[in-house]
């Protein structure tokens, strides 16, 4: 698919306009305030999340990254280890509890959070951490999501 740099400043801009107007109002654009409810202390399970990509994903597995829909779909289903706050650029738990460097940096041992599944409900285990792990660096995968 051939990409068009020239439609990246329109786009960024429409976004912005709408973020903007999103955050006046405290709620998105063309949501009306009755359709969020005051919530609790603490946010519910379940629900939707809906939204648009500019093409269709060719792939969900997050080893398989070629292009942005790829992308987006795997940074809003796929966990990681550790995230960079954006905010404070530090190191942050997200699958994992804890880690440590070791070796000079060279190995990295960490503890998995109990109690994390897939989608399936099956167990999150340090063999399947190894297994993406070491199929990661893999030359004939694509490399926009590394």
């Amino acid at each position: 698919m051939k990409k068009a740099p020239w439609l990246a400043v329109p786009v960024a801009l429409l976004c912005l306009w709408a973020w903007t107007g999103a955050k006046r109002s405290g709620f998105p654009a063309g949501v009306p305030p009755e359709a969020h409810p005051p919530s609790g202390d603490s946010p519910a399970p379940g629900g939707e999340l809906r939204f648009c990509l500019r093409s269709d994903p060719t792939s969900f597995h997050p080893l398989l990254i070629s292009d942005e829909p790829e992308e987006i779909v795997a940074y809003l289903t796929a966990g990681v280890l550790i995230r960079v706050n954006r905010l404070t650029q530090q190191f942050e738990p997200e699958l994992a509890q804890s880690w440590k460097i070791l070796e000079s940096g060279r190995t990295i041992s960490f503890l998995l959070r109990s109690r994390v599944r897939f989608s399936d409900g099956v167990p999150l285990r340090a063999e399947d951490v190894a297994f993406t792990s070491a199929n990661y660096f893999r030359p004939e995968l694509p490399l926009a999501g590394r």
